[in-house]
């Protein structure tokens, strides 16, 4: 099993575990904006995770998941939109967690963003 020890390794590991038929959301990794958003769970039908939001630079963005599995192992799903209210960050310290910026993403997370 892979552990991850900061946003750079789960970035990492999905750029290489891209499908080929997403070439664009790999040239978005190089060319748009990164953020890593931390720590989610109760998403319908996965298991818990990271996510991390890539924007083009033509300002197209794509949300994209890493999931746990069962077998030790990770599943990456690309996803339509973010619920907030699956962030997890706000309880722990971990900046794997908490993402890029905690203070904002609870205020999403509590409905005042």
């Amino acid at each position: 099993m892979i552990h991850f020890q900061n946003r750079n390794d789960i970035i990492k590991w999905a750029i290489a575990n891209l499908p080929k038929s997403f070439r664009t959301i790999a040239r978005s990794f190089e060319e748009g904006i990164v953020e890593f958003l931390g720590g989610f769970k109760d998403i319908p039908l996965l298991n818990p995770g990271w996510m991390i939001s890539v924007t083009s630079k033509h300002g197209h963005t794509r949300y994209l998941f890493i999931s746990t599995c069962g077998n030790n192992d990770y599943r990456l799903f690309v996803l339509r939109e973010i619920d907030w209210d699956c962030w997890d960050g706000d309880k722990s310290n971990n900046k794997l967690y908490q993402g890029d910026n905690p203070d904002i993403y609870k205020k999403l997370k509590a409905g005042k963003e």
